[in-house]
């Protein structure tokens, strides 16, 4: 297992036994508790079986913390929709059907624990971690992309992908990159949802995952990314320097993740090429 396995905590109203075994066999450190008795030592995963514990464990993770302490997974059951989508807004990591296939379970978990490595700093996440900015890196995000689609594919779950440039980054002055992209990130960051899931790609540009997200959805929260670039000047050092974004967006139409990624780059190729400070495509 790729980074080592974690200490999972499995929240049920009972008969969460199975999913406790499974996750002891694949090598992780599972406990299985009540709702009301969800909280003890912090997991690196908590997995929450049904729509309404799961509301109420994020709802006092929340409280604890201004973002989930762990990664939250939920087996929603037959929860419709819009039931998902409120989870998702309020920090779950991903929503998975109940019974769940265990290998399904078993890549989710995988993925969560990753992504919380990375934003802690862990060791074994060496190498999925972007030394400047402290996100995810690229390997980080064509993994997580891998399993977005794999979940999209099999559940039908709306997926967005969102691109974001740095207009102007090559004209920066030497020594500025490091801190301008460090804030950059914090920035795209803080702008997106706790379940969104954001890289640095590469030089400039930054991925952000967002699931369960519709067009309409999906355009204003790119609206928001390129406006916290654009809001205040970057500091480097005694200086300030302004910097806008460019945006290219798309909702996943079935294809494989290359594909995806190839039209969100060709929007953000757009947007650069219209002037920069600009999100394509635009309002529906």
């Amino acid at each position: 297992m790729e980074g080592g396995p974690g200490r999972v905590l499995v929240v049920a109203e009972g008969g969460h036994e199975p999913l406790v075994r499974a996750l002891v066999a694949e090598g992780h450190e599972a406990d299985g508790r009540l709702p009301a008795e969800a909280f003890g030592p912090p997991p690196d995963v908590i997995v929450v079986v049904r729509a309404d514990p799961a509301a109420a464990v994020l709802a006092a993770l929340e409280r604890r913390a201004q973002v989930p302490v762990a990664p939250v997974i939920v087996l929603s059951g037959a929860a419709p929709a819009k039931v998902r989508a409120s989870l998702l807004r309020a920090g779950a990591h991903t929503c998975l059907p109940d019974p769940v296939d265990p290998g399904e379970l078993m890549a989710a978990v995988a993925a969560a624990l990753a992504v919380k490595r990375a934003r802690d700093g862990d060791p074994e996440a060496e190498g999925l971690t972007d030394p400047v900015t402290g996100l995810g890196n690229r390997r980080l995000g064509e993994r997580e992309l891998d399993l977005f689609v794999a979940r999209s594919t099999r559940h039908g779950h709306a997926l967005s992908l969102v691109k974001a440039g740095l207009d102007g980054f090559a004209a920066l002055p030497p020594g500025a990159a490091d801190a301008v992209l460090h804030d950059a990130g914090a920035r795209l960051a803080r702008t997106l949802r706790s379940g969104d899931v954001i890289v640095r790609w590469e030089a400039d540009e930054f991925l952000m995952m967002l699931p369960d997200t519709d067009r309409e959805g999906t355009h204003r929260a790119a609206e928001r990314l390129r406006r916290c670039i654009s809001s205040a000047p970057f500091t480097v050092g005694a200086d300030t320097v302004e910097l806008t974004a460019s945006i290219g967006w798309a909702g996943w139409l079935g294809e494989d993740p290359s594909e995806f990624k190839l039209r969100v780059d060709r929007w953000l190729g757009q947007a650069r090429e219209a002037g920069g400070d600009a999100v394509r495509p635009g309002p529906s």
